[in-house]
């Protein structure tokens, strides 16, 4: 495909929308490829994830049951002699190659009835809890179809700004001569 040929920045005022018409035609061709080559790229790359995540499965089944089966064991045996740990406030062991051990897992805490926790904060003079104040944007949009004005909005108008790009089902059609 023979590379575009660019106007001459000077003649930009003198360039008329037929001449404009003239060089998205000729571009759109290269913007068509562009996306196909991107559509064929992220194919291929979803192909290689998809296939290096089956090998990897294949690679290492045999080692993940044997993992798998393996720290089930440690972790029966641990569960059957926490006394092991506890002494002298040891939370863990070791050997040459590997650490083993209790680990604390993290607290959870869970809010059943948020009204309850309200009053309780708000009577303890607590902060137990957020008031967020979140604009609704889609919102504030419609109500400015009827209303010049919104209190603490202010409204930047959007310009227009130039685009360009392939239709590529009538760029595939003119391939095939239609």
């Amino acid at each position: 495909m023979p590379r575009i040929q660019l106007f001459d920045p000077e003649k930009l005022d003198s360039i008329t929308l037929g001449q404009l018409f003239d060089m998205v035609t000729a571009w759109a061709p290269l913007d068509a490829a562009m996306q196909t080559a991107k559509a064929e790229k992220d194919k291929r790359e979803a192909e290689f994830a998809k296939e290096n995540e089956e090998r990897f499965k294949l690679a290492t089944y045999e080692i993940a049951q044997d993992h798998a089966a393996g720290l089930a064991q440690i972790q029966l045996v641990m569960s059957k002699h926490p006394e092991w740990f506890e002494k002298r406030g040891c939370r863990e062991r070791r050997t040459d190659n590997a650490v083993f051990g209790f680990r604390k897992a993290k607290d959870t805490v869970t809010v059943a009835d948020i009204e309850a926790l309200k009053d309780f904060s708000d009577a303890e003079g607590l902060k137990l809890y957020d008031v967020e104040v979140k604009p609704i944007l889609a919102s504030i949009k419609r109500e400015l179809k009827d209303r010049d004005v919104i209190p603490g909005v202010s409204v930047k108008v959007g310009i227009p700004k130039p685009f360009a790009e392939a239709i590529m089902r009538n760029l595939d059609e003119s391939r095939k001569g239609n």
